[in-house]
């Protein structure tokens, strides 16, 4: 990857990249930060509370930060000193008290693309399957609106947008597929037929590190598996792989 500081280009290494995670403690979040660490990549993670980032990712550079108050370009300055890459997994999963969708899916990543473009870092933006703009739920149009606006900016671009994600930890979709297979006898499944296409944790993060490696273009990519498997199959081998 080449980058410019100071309106000089500069090639940097894969192994030499600085990356920030925003989002690194959540379900996507901490499973990308332990992957870029793996393979030896200096990260440091945008989080919320300490506390809890301090349990998760004990070993993590950390910044302390809340996404709402991200408004403009300015403001995401002071945290991409250094940095190569910014990997964004922050999301929020409803308007409330402690989240604006609004907030959190647009004003904040529409300002970090107008930063990394001047700035000249990179963007790995996890969206998500379903994201557009005639959407039925507020949590996918205002990920659109977010995928879009970094979209309109000169900053270099990966948007993935993965399906439901099966990882290890108990969060997310993953948290309830195993409460619902862990139901013995009958389950209480409303639409068993729905259709769902689901990708591995390990798969995303490999997809993250293609793109930090510049091994995949920069664009646009759906992460599911080829053919849609109804829920009550996804729940049936979840079973299994419980080991009911």
């Amino acid at each position: 990857m080449t980058k410019t500081r100071v309106g000089h280009p500069v090639a940097v290494k894969f192994e030499e990249k600085t990356v920030l995670v925003l989002g690194a403690y959540g379900f996507i979040g901490a499973a990308v930060v332990r992957a870029l660490h793996a393979d030896g990549l200096a990260v440091k993670g945008l989080i919320r509370s300490r506390k809890t980032a301090g349990r998760v990712l004990p070993d993590v550079d950390l910044v302390s930060g809340d996404l709402r108050d991200f408004r403009s370009a300015g403001d995401w300055r002071p945290l991409l000193t250094g940095v190569d890459v910014v990997v964004n997994c922050a999301g929020a999963l409803q308007a409330g008290g402690k989240d604006d969708l609004r907030a959190v899916h647009y004003t904040a990543i529409a300002s970090l693309g107008q930063a990394c473009a001047e700035e000249g870092v990179s963007i790995v933006q996890v969206s998500a399957m379903g994201a557009d703009t005639d959407a039925s739920t507020e949590f996918m149009r205002s990920k659109a609106d977010g995928d879009a606006a970094l979209r309109a900016t000169a900053a270099t671009l990966w948007c993935f947008k993965p399906g439901l994600v099966i990882g290890q930890s108990d969060y997310g979709g993953t948290a309830l597929l195993r409460m619902l297979a862990a139901v013995p006898f009958l389950q209480p499944v409303a639409f068993p037929a729905t259709p769902v296409q689901c990708v591995g944790m390990r798969d995303l993060c490999a997809a993250v590190l293609s793109a930090i490696r510049d091994d995949l273009p920069p664009g646009s990519y759906d992460l599911v598996e080829d053919t849609p498997q109804p829920l009550s199959r996804v729940l049936s081998v979840t079973r299994h792989w419980l080991g009911f």
